[in-house]
């Protein structure tokens, strides 16, 4: 009754090996599992077949539907070749668009658009009555748009006017108005932006301006030629559009487009030279509000932030409040790619890069130079009084905190080059809001407790989220380094308050600051922990990881580093303040959670690696070789935030300690480095000296360069004239002849100031004094014939002044090249004298003709014109100049001439002038 005839889908597969005890039971599996993969890869691949089948019967139809469609419409075409009616029309639009090729139907398009234009008024009434033809004819213009944007780097000779004409005509409100009214002319053309916005109306509209906008030299509002004015008609009349509809979606839909692709993207030369300037002359036209809501830029993205700060300077929406307080916030939120201009420089090139790192550098400079015309706007008066005026609206202070905070991190000297910093620092209201906003920061309890505050988490150590440091980091960042830039610039009677306490310039109480001061202090010793960091055994490292955890750690270290810098400078003046006129109560400084490690300090390593200040940052790993060198002295977690902390504020601990561990520290550099008890053994110095060129030897191998650290023991072995070893390990008294020689060479008195003063000049011709700037010569040297300078720089010369004052004699010797530099490059000394420069030069025989060619150079130099002064002494006339700097010298006199002239000369060191004029001040201005 039930039976079943046919053929089931899965027949029954019947293992002939049947079963078996000896078979395991992984080997089962794995063969269930390969057959069980064969029949899904057999179903994908029936599937995918089904598909591509499909595919191509649809690609098929379709094609066979155009071709159809299309000898209809070059049929239609044939027989109504002059003129159309209005429904015929209607159906060849509709038909066109279906079976559209750029390739094929090109001069159809054309016919189609002479009609249309021939009909226009026709069209534009029956879109008044037929609200389906608007949308048919939207699809029209697109089509219209998208051929022009296709064809526009074609040169196949094609006339386009007819389709510039179609656009122009239905795009222009003023045309619609006269025909169907003003009122069904808005109704009708915002139902055309909208569609046309839809279907990538400004995409197109973006491709067609930068190919067909000729090069511009310099930003303009006058269109370079006619179909430049065109185009930015047809950008501008969907914005003022949607800047006069009520329709909220049409609005969205056309200004979130318009955004997307002009103001987001990178300019190119015609968006930032004509586009940008014309649209900031017509603002008023650009719904603001509209803008910058339901955007979701944000980050690295300056372009559409320097859109907004341009278009919106002097936009009359900027009077609402509630347009202030959005355009301030997204200004805070775009004002982060700032932090990045010292990422976006551009790198040098190099002969071996290619196109990819090419184009590269192309968009990191064109990014770094519209962040630096970011910060133009910025620092703009008009914009600078806007976001101030926004500290009436509230809500707003934590947006123009970031604003700020942003800056802060784009350069180091923003405090001093930003005006909007300046104008806040001198504001004592904004830093009271900023401490009250800081204050009433809390952490939302779970519990039901109360709410603690962020800033006494933070001052307790406790770790925060990412979003709870994002509310307090840039506000405490800004408030430290404001009011230590207030700090500055005032007085003890500002400071305490006693000259105006109501309308003074200090923002803040006496009582308010010594609260400050504690909490900033505690916050101060947490950011030290931050940098060097240690899990506690009471907290779980993964629980740690993961509320600390943002996802960019090189950009959270440099925002900790600027709070630890911005946090410390603030402390730091405070505490200064407070030692010359105390407002604290004693022991407030001092702090109890971190102790000296008096017991174990002598571990503690202080070899002078190097004298500059090291940046605040974690421990980084160790190469071999410092491993190697430090040895057993490498420091733990604990004693370098120990040493950071006396580095930065070492106040914090108690006078008496810090000199406890100082002289342990000494103590134990010295049994480091001159021990007994290690003697022979450990790092030393081993030098041979020659008997008959001590000196020579001794200063050229003990240089700096050579031997860092002179603290080491030293081995000296001297060989005699014939270079026999002598006996002995002292080598006959090197370290007292070296150290005597040592001792006069660091005493001897280098006069800074030279006086010359006249007792006797002769009337005639010549004996002429003349000065020149050795300075701007050697810099001269630098900048245009660096070989040169090299050679005057790097080669030593020995001076020598041989003579008799007042019945002694004198021979004194000086080994110092021509020009002297410092450490870090700057120029510090000039040696020129013709009469003293020794013949002798210790360098290899292949450079002395190109150092006297050098020193020739140099000698043009200084006496030319540009940089020489003549004059000549009067009697009783004196001239003072730098001895270091200034080069003086004397013309002779005339032929057959014998004058007579006295010049007396004396020489002031730089420290007496100065103390001297400090004197004369104090008695002066008696303060």
């Amino acid at each position: 009754m039930f039976s079943f005839e046919g053929e089931y889908r899965r027949k029954p597969v019947q293992s002939l090996g049947g079963a078996s005890k000896h078979s395991q039971r992984d080997i089962f599996l794995q063969r269930t599992q390969l057959e069980r993969q064969k029949r899904e890869d057999l179903r994908r691949q029936n599937q995918s077949a089904v598909i591509i089948q499909a595919f191509f019967r649809g690609c098929r139809a379709r094609s066979l539907q155009k071709h159809i469609q299309r000898q209809e419409f070059e049929t239609v075409q044939a027989a109504h070749l002059q003129n159309v009616d209005l429904q015929l029309l209607t159906s060849l639009i509709k038909h066109l668009e279906f079976f559209f090729d750029k390739e094929k139907d090109a001069n159809k398009l054309i016919w189609l658009s002479q009609m249309v234009i021939k009909n226009s008024s026709n069209i534009m009434k029956q879109c008044q009555t037929e609200r389906q033809f608007t949308f048919t004819l939207a699809q029209f213009l697109s089509l219209t748009l998208c051929y022009i944007c296709n064809t526009i780097h074609s040169s196949t000779g094609e006339s386009k006017g007819s389709h510039w004409r179609v656009l122009e005509i239905f795009l222009n409100a003023e045309g619609w108005s006269k025909i169907v009214g003003i009122q069904s002319a808005d109704m009708i053309l915002g139902s055309i932006f909208f569609s046309l916005s839809e279907k990538g109306y400004f995409t197109r509209l973006r491709q067609i301006i930068d190919a067909k906008v000729p090069p511009l030299v310099e930003p303009t509002t006058r269109a370079p030629n006619p179909l430049s004015g065109c185009l930015l008609d047809f950008l501008i009349q969907p914005i003022e559009f949607a800047c006069g509809t009520l329709d909220m979606s049409h609005r969205n839909t056309i200004v979130k487009s318009f955004r997307q692709e002009f103001l987001e993207p990178a300019y190119s030369e015609p968006i930032i030279n004509f586009i940008l300037p014309c649209l900031m002359q017509n603002n008023y036209k650009i719904p603001l509000l509209c803008m910058l809501e339901n955007n979701e830029v944000c980050g690295r993205n300056p372009w559409f932030l320097h859109s907004v700060l341009v278009l919106a300077d002097r936009h009359p929406e900027l009077k609402h409040d509630r347009v202030l307080s959005v355009y301030v916030a997204t200004v805070s939120r775009l004002s982060g790619c700032l932090q990045f201009m010292h990422t976006a420089e551009v790198e040098e090139d190099n002969d071996d890069s290619d196109e990819e790192d090419m184009k590269t550098n192309l968009f990191k400079a064109a990014e770094h130079d519209i962040m630096t015309r970011c910060c133009e706007i910025l620092n703009n008066i008009n914009t600078v009084n806007v976001l101030v005026s926004a500290l009436r609206i509230p809500g707003v202070l934590p947006d123009l905190c970031i604003i700020a905070h942003h800056l802060l991190l784009s350069d180091r000297l923003a405090l001093h080059k930003c005006r909007l910093l300046c104008t806040l620092v001198f504001k004592p209201c904004y830093l009271q809001q900023l401490l009250v906003h800081i204050k009433s920061e809390k952490q939302f309890s779970l519990f039901g407790s109360s709410d603690t505050s962020l800033i006494l988490l933070l001052a307790k150590g406790v770790h925060l989220t990412p979003s709870e440091s994002q509310r307090i980091v840039p506000v405490l960042d800004v408030f430290c380094s404001l009011f230590s830039h207030l700090l500055v610039t005032l007085d003890d009677s500002e400071f305490y308050n006693e000259s105006d306490p109501v309308n003074g310039a200090m923002p803040l109480k006496l009582s308010e600051v010594v609260e400050l001061a504690s909490t900033l202090r505690d916050v101060c010793l947490v950011l030290v922990e931050l940098a060097y960091p240690d899990t506690r055994p009471s907290t779980s490292f993964n629980f740690i990881k993961a509320r600390t955890f943002t996802g960019s750690s090189e950009e959270d270290t440099r925002i900790w580093m600027h709070l630890f810098k911005s946090t410390v400078n603030l402390v730091s003046q405070l505490h200064t303040r407070d030692t010359r006129r105390p407002f604290c109560q004693s022991g407030l400084w001092v702090t109890g959670r971190i102790a000296l490690p008096l017991e174990r300090n002598g571990q503690v390593s202080l070899r002078r690696q190097g004298r500059l200040q090291r940046p605040f940052r974690a421990i980084r790993p160790l190469t071999r070789n410092e491993i190697e060198e430090e040895g057993n002295s490498m420091l733990s977690t604990r004693e370098v935030r120990t040493l950071a902390i006396l580095r930065e504020i070492p106040f914090v601990f108690s006078f008496t300690d810090r000199v406890k561990m100082w002289q342990q520290w000494i103590l134990n550099d010295k049994m480091q480095q001159q021990s007994e008890a290690n003697f022979l053994r450990g790092p030393s110095i081993q030098v041979m000296i020659r008997r008959n060129y001590i000196y020579e030897d001794a200063f050229d191998k003990l240089t700096l360069e050579n031997e860092p650290n002179l603290r080491w023991k030293m081995r000296v072995q001297l060989t005699n004239a014939v270079g026999l070893d002598e006996a002995g390990v002292d080598g006959g008294g090197i370290f007292r002849e070296f150290l005597s020689e040592l001792q006069q060479h660091t005493t001897t008195y280098k006069p800074g100031i030279n006086l010359l003063h006249c007792h006797i000049q002769y009337n005639g011709n010549g004996g002429n004094s003349l000065l020149t700037d050795g300075f701007k010569i050697a810099e001269k040297l630098r900048e245009n014939d660096p070989e040169t300078y090299k050679y005057l720089v790097e080669t030593k010369v020995t001076w020598s002044d041989i003579g008799q004052e007042n019945g002694n004699h004198f021979h004194k010797i000086h080994h110092a090249p021509v020009i002297c530099e410092s450490d870090d490059g700057t120029i510090r000394r000039i040696n020129y004298s013709q009469p003293q420069r020794d013949s002798h030069m210790v360098v290899p025989i292949d450079q002395v003709e190109k150092w006297y060619r050098a020193l020739k150079n140099f000698y043009d130099l200084a006496t030319d014109a540009r940089y020489l002064i003549e004059f000549k002494l009067k009697p009783g006339e004196m001239v003072t100049f730098d001895n270091l700097r200034i080069l003086h010298g004397r013309t002779a006199f005339g032929e057959n001439l014998k004058g007579e002239r006295h010049v007396q000369g004396a020489y002031l060191d730089w420290d007496e002038a100065r103390s001297r004029i400090r004197v004369l001040k104090t008695k002066l201005l008696g303060n």
